[in-house]
């Protein structure tokens, strides 16, 4: 891309900004704050407007790759990834070992992903990186999850824009101590 990119840093939040194929982009990341600490959820909010002429659709996904614990080669053989139906959200837990033991970590969406996976290998592929994930490659992801897995996160929803219209997505990703 030949377009200019723009970080902005405030506080508490940051923005990044790219106009790219009459497509304006704005993706804020923050963690809400409340009176005691901040919310143990990281926010990501993409807004996207359409400058075209013409109608566009887009595809956006998330990805999230689950530790829970301190080394990710020690854990992810404890993780069980699953989905909430009600929400839609993705979970993982460990019960092995450490300080996250028996939490729940999510991954969720608004709007509400069409498809999603808790299988890092079938998002990235056996040769794919974060840098070009197979799974991009393939019209949607396989809607698995549980035990065995190489355990993460990744969401993906279809958003389409008018000439003109502007829409929004948030991700959100965080850790409880109980559902």
């Amino acid at each position: 891309e030949h377009d200019a990119y723009r970080a902005r840093h405030g506080q508490g939040a940051t923005v990044y900004e790219h106009n790219s194929h009459a497509i304006e982009q704005e993706l804020t990341v923050f963690v809400p704050m409340n009176d005691t600490k901040g919310d143990p959820v990281k926010v990501c909010r993409l807004r996207l407007r359409n400058s075209s002429a013409r109608a566009r659709q887009f595809t956006i996904t998330y990805f999230a790759e689950w530790v829970l614990g301190t080394v990710c080669e020690e854990m992810q053989r404890h993780i069980r990834t699953s989905r909430d139906e009600e929400s839609g959200a993705l979970l993982a837990t460990q019960t092995w070992n450490g300080g996250a033991a028996g939490h729940f970590a999510f991954a969720a969406s608004s709007p509400r992903a069409a498809t999603y996976s808790g299988d890092r290998t079938q998002f990235l592929g056996t040769e794919g990186s974060p840098a070009k994930p197979d799974a991009l490659g393939r019209a949607r992801l396989d809607n698995r999850t549980g035990a065995g897995l190489d355990p993460a996160a990744a969401l993906q929803l279809t958003i389409t824009l008018t000439p003109g219209q502007q829409d929004e997505a948030v991700f959100l990703l965080g850790q409880v101590r109980t559902l």
